[in-house]
Order: C-alpha cells, then structure tokens, then sequence
C-alpha cells in the first residue's frame, strides 16, 4: 500500500512540477511578445511617417536604451516626427559611438537622451557615467542639436541593489548641472514617478526597471510640452 501512496505522490509532484514550468515558460513568451510588439509597433509608424514626409529636416530622435525602445511613439506623440534609436541593454559609451549613425545621420533638430541605468548596474563609477553623457552633449552641440536629457528612472525591488537610490539622486543632481553646462533642458522623471524613499512606485513600473503603460502615458505627459515648444 505503501509504495502505491509514494508512487501517487511523485506523480502528483511531477505533474504540479509540469504546470508550474508551463505557467513559467508562458509568462516569458508574454513578455518576450509584449517587447516585440513594441518595438516593431514603433517601426511601423516610423514608416508611415515616413511615406507621409513627416520627418523632412525637424525630426526628433529618441535615444537611449530599452526604457527607450519599448516606449511606444505612436500613442504617445502622434504624428510629432518622432524617430526612436533605443536599443535594450545599452550603454553611455555605446550611445555615444554609435551617435553619428542613429543621430547625425537623421539630421534631427531635437535629441531626447535617456541612457545610464545600465552604467550603474555594471558598476561604472558616477564620474565614468558622466562622461560618456558629457561626451554625447558635446557632440550634440557641435552639430546645433537641441538636447532634452531626461534623468535616470527610479528602480524597485531586485534592481535597487545594483542600482543604488543614492547614485541615481546623485546622477541626476549632476545632469540637471551638465544640462546648464551645455544648454540643454533638462527632464526630471524622476521626481514624479517615485514613492517611499526614491523607488519606482507599483502601478508605474512593470518589473523594478522599466516603466509600466501607466509609467509611460505619465512620462509623456511629463516630456510633452518640451517637444511641442522645441516645434515652434
């Protein structure tokens, strides 16, 4: 009787196991489609846009990382010629070798700069961080681009570990300085998107890091008013 019990019990583990991968594997397609979709979604408007002659010699490029790439443009500035050059996973110093591609090249009269969360998470020093952007500004300036920089989101959770509340204040105190430095204006998400000493309150983020619909649509708002008076 006994073994039949334990036979029945491994069974019935093996089984909860299967379920529990499925609803894993699940949820991760999920996301996996979501990030898709967003970043194909922008690309197909990019190209109405485009076919519209939108963009002509104004355009204005997003530029940074994911928090970057899945913010979806079509919802968020309608047919503002919005150009979004987010790429996941990168770096200051990235953005800045790959900005005669993603932004010289599209001769945009506006930059709106988002990148620097990433730095933090590897361990880049503040003074490292500061510049890579710094080197971006100048660059910027040179050509007579516009700059919007944005400050680093706030985290929650599992990335306030690599991503200290104290460094991003002080990153972000630093940028509002570089933005006086080299005339750029400077956008304070941050302020506006935190609760409970700095994190990155629930209903705005969807992981810890990224912002949520709710984080965006707030964003826009926030980011709006800079872009419709840089059109006049």
């Amino acid at each position: 009787m006994k073994p039949i019990l334990l036979r029945n019990k491994f069974a019935i583990l093996f089984i909860l196991f299967l379920l529990f991968s499925l609803v894993v594997t699940t949820w991760k397609m999920h996301l996996y489609k979501d990030k898709y979709q967003e970043i194909t979604h922008n690309q197909r408007w990019e190209n109405m846009l485009t076919e519209n002659n939108i963009y002509h010699d104004d355009s204005i490029v997003f530029l940074g990382d994911s928090q970057i790439s899945r913010w979806q443009m079509a919802p968020s500035f309608g047919s503002l010629p919005v150009l979004n050059r987010g790429i996941s996973g990168d770096f200051a110093l990235k953005v800045a070798d790959r900005f005669d591609k993603d932004v010289l090249k599209l001769k945009p009269r506006l930059l709106v700069l988002l990148i620097g969360t990433n730095d933090l998470a590897i361990g880049q020093t503040i003074d490292a961080i500061l510049n890579n952007i710094e080197a971006i500004l100048k660059k910027a300036n040179t050509h007579k681009i516009k700059v919007i920089l944005c400050s680093l989101l706030p985290v929650a959770g599992k990335y306030i570990q690599d991503h200290p509340l104290d460094d991003i204040l002080a990153i972000n105190n630093r940028f509002s300085e570089l933005s006086l430095k080299h005339n750029a204006d400077y956008v304070d998400f941050h302020s506006q998107l935190i609760y409970n000493e700095g994190q990155f309150m629930p209903d705005l983020t969807s992981d810890g890091l990224h912002p949520s619909r709710s984080g965006y649509l707030k964003m826009t708002k926030i980011l709006f008013p800079y872009l419709v008076d840089s059109t006049h």
